[in-house]
């Protein structure tokens, strides 16, 4: 007779786990999986950076004149484009000041855009031209900035 121990009916169940028999992915789930595929090339397309071929500019905002609409720490995504009307809140290299200026185009004379910052009483003294613009405004995250600066800070991005 066959003494039944401990270790024997372990082994049972895990024979019976794995010889289980588990129903196949449903044509449901190959299709989720299809359009959830479909969303990520979506997404990534829109969020890809300059960087790796996409249109997206990241910034992170410092300073307060774009206040109330943006604030320091506040994350900013742009999208490069070749068309900037009066109105836009756009991004341009400032090379004085060696560094991105974001800001709403008021006016626009010749090859110059005129740009001034929401919270300021005067127009910008640099005026760029399209080759100097980064981008426009696309979406906005706020407070984000702050964590991605901390990370950056600890050496962590």
């Amino acid at each position: 007779m066959a003494r039944v121990t401990k270790h024997s009916l372990v082994a049972l169940a895990l024979a019976h786990f794995f010889m289980k028999s588990y129903p196949s992915p449903s044509k449901k789930s190959g299709l989720n999986t299809i359009i959830g595929f479909a969303l990520l090339v979506m997404v990534w397309f829109f969020f890809m950076p300059v960087q790796f071929g996409g249109r997206a500019v990241y910034l992170i905002i410092s300073g307060i004149s774009m206040e109330p609409r943006f604030h320091s720490g506040d994350l900013v995504i742009l999208h490069q484009t070749d068309t900037y009307q009066k109105g836009d809140i756009a991004a341009y290299y400032h090379p004085i000041a060696a560094g991105i200026v974001i800001h709403r185009i008021v006016e626009q004379q010749g090859d110059h855009f005129i740009l001034l910052g929401d919270n300021k009483p005067a127009v910008d003294l640099y005026q760029p031209t399209l080759d100097e613009m980064v981008g426009k405004f696309w979406l906005y995250v706020p407070v984000v900035g702050n964590l991605i600066s901390q990370l950056q800070a600890l050496g962590l991005s």
